[in-house]
């Protein structure tokens, strides 16, 4: 699987995972260079603990006795042994991660140029296009304008001749600029697709795949040269030759090709590559604008409310990441968590300073005024706000990774002051965190509802929160209405046109309300796209919306 097909629209991932693989060589390199300053420091030491019984050895009372000098001879030689494993460390491990990582380092900022550099000249040809076509849109305007003015003169008939010839005239003249401003953009349309198509199929693929390729050898490299130092710590200490083993069978586990599958797995969208630029035609006004990748999960259309399942709300949070794949959703929950986690720490150490320095002013009042103290105390009640905000956030987050990953509930963080419970138990609700953990694989719209009842400061979120709990309980209140139901809902999915069948690429969990859930493989029918980036889909007698990246169509119906 090569990067250039896989992840061209993944750049900044592909350079992130290059200079993660630099930093982890340099972490290695630190180690095996710590591990041989011990081998140099136990040779030193051995070597003075020799030259100080080599006195007692020369004493006439055991100068006789080579035993104590036999022991001596044999400790030098062992400190010899460490000095020259240390050498050994250095020379064939340490340095060689250090150029690994160096060029590893290089190799990145040369791809990160030439990319840049390519993507310069496209955007160039394409600024040069966009203005072609805004100028042959304009000149086209003017003859249409033109031409119907003449014709309505003509209709008249109470114009002089001049006026009409002159409008005549200005007529042909614009017909003219018209068919050069089109000659000159459907130039600059093919210059366009051809630099499309070379860009992202030549230049950047080759990019990314000649980065995948030395990133590949170097990892092999880097592999070769652990399995050289787990051999020379055989050497030193053959106690623990199956721990050794063991490394060794894990370094013959790596694959390069594997793990640069892998990663393409794990971050390419399924998007296709840009096509050819089609043929602007200004008669029939301006053509749809396709929606940018990263907005494809923005919008929300309102669908016909057939059955329960697909009801849909079109302002509906996402802030769950529920709408990724699994694993760029759990990276996205981790890195959202990790930043919390950052300020709020960053907001307690500047709030317990300002309360050390109200202490100094109450002690000390020669230090502050009044006013100081005043305008003190207002910093540490903005903080302590600021402090609540960001722990209620901060644990919502905490709530979410623990369901998608399986873990403990986390202790909430400082200055959090919901009403959880030590049973678990949320005050004014049935229902536990322990059963939103055991039932939930991601965290849907009732989790969201039930963590946020607390939620007193946050008034937008506590108003969706109380919405949705809303929206459940008229669900729930009109269940049996639409179990009877059933045989009519039957009838009309049987009604439904099917536009294409489809495979799912990727799992997807389907939490939230009107979604269906999918495995990776599994066939479904399609039954509607309208390009908003979610797809409604029919399987097993069920309808609902699933991402529309996930799916492979394979032929329309």
């Amino acid at each position: 699987m090569v990067w250039g097909n896989e992840l061209w629209d993944q750049e900044a991932e592909v350079m992130s995972y290059i200079d993660q693989n630099a930093e982890f060589m340099l972490r290695c390199r630190s180690f095996i260079q710590a591990r041989s300053q011990l081998e140099l420091s136990f040779a030193k030491d051995l070597q003075k603990l020799v030259e100080k019984y080599k006195t007692e050895a020369e004493k006439p009372d055991i100068a006789d006795d080579h035993r104590l000098c036999y022991l001596l001879d044999h400790a030098v030689l062992i400190s010899i042994c460490h000095v020259s494993y240390e050498i050994l460390m250095h020379e064939k491990c340490s340095e060689p991660l250090r150029e690994l990582a160096s060029e590893q380092k290089n190799s990145r900022k040369k791809a990160s140029t030439n990319l840049s550099q390519a993507k310069k000249a496209f955007q160039d040809i394409r600024s040069k296009y966009e203005a072609a076509k805004k100028q042959y849109d304009k000149t086209y305007r003017e003859y249409s304008d033109a031409n119907n003015k003449l014709k309505r003169l003509g209709e008249t008939g109470t114009n002089s001749k001049s006026k009409v010839e002159k409008l005549r005239q200005d007529m042909n003249r614009l017909h003219h600029e018209a068919d050069a401003t089109r000659s000159e953009y459907n130039l600059l349309r093919d210059e366009l697709n051809k630099a499309q198509s070379a860009f992202f199929h030549e230049q950047q693929a080759d990019i990314l795949n000649n980065l995948q390729i030395e990133s590949n050898q170097r990892e092999k490299t880097h592999r070769d040269v652990l399995r050289l130092y787990a051999g020379i710590q055989e050497q030193i200490l053959p106690v623990i030759g199956q721990c050794i083993q063991g490394m060794k069978e894990a370094l013959d586990s790596v694959d390069a090709d594997r793990d640069a599958a892998t990663f393409a797995n794990n971050f390419r969208t399924g998007n296709p590559i840009p096509e050819d630029e089609p043929e602007y035609d200004p008669a029939k006004g301006s053509m749809a604008i396709p929606v940018p990748v990263h907005a494809v999960h923005s919008r929300r259309v309102k669908r016909p409310n057939i059955f329960k399942s697909t009801s849909r709300r079109k302002n509906t949070a996402r802030e769950d990441f529920s709408h990724l794949p699994p694993e760029q959703r759990r990276k996205a929950i981790q890195k959202r968590v990790s930043s919390l986690q950052e300020e709020h720490a960053t907001v307690c150490k500047s709030m317990n300073a300002i309360i050390k320095t109200i202490e100094i002013y109450k002690q000390q009042p020669q230090f502050g005024d009044e006013r100081a103290l005043a305008k003190a105390q207002k910093e540490v009640d903005d903080y302590g706000k600021h402090k609540e905000n960001l722990a209620v956030e901060l644990y919502k987050f905490q709530l979410y990774l623990s369901a998608l990953v399986g873990l403990p509930l986390p202790d909430p963080p400082e200055g959090y002051k919901g009403q959880l419970s030590s049973g678990n138990i949320l005050d004014g609700d049935n229902v536990s965190v322990s059963s939103f953990a055991a039932t939930s694989t991601a965290p849907s719209s009732r989790t969201y509802s039930v963590v946020s009842k607390k939620i007193s400061e946050d008034d937008d979120f506590e108003d969706d929160a109380a919405e949705d709990f809303d929206h459940q309980q008229q669900e729930e209140q009109h269940h049996n209405h639409v179990d009877t139901s059933n045989a009519h809902i039957s009838n009309v999915v049987q009604e439904l046109p099917i536009i294409a069948v489809g495979v799912a690429l990727y799992p997807f969990p389907g939490t939230n309300d009107g979604e269906l859930p999918l495995e990776a493989g599994e066939r479904v029918e399609l039954l509607e796209d309208d390009g908003s980036g979610w797809a409604r889909i029919l399987k097993h007698d069920q309808q609902g919306y699933v991402p529309r990246a996930y799916l492979q169509v394979e032929n329309n119906t």
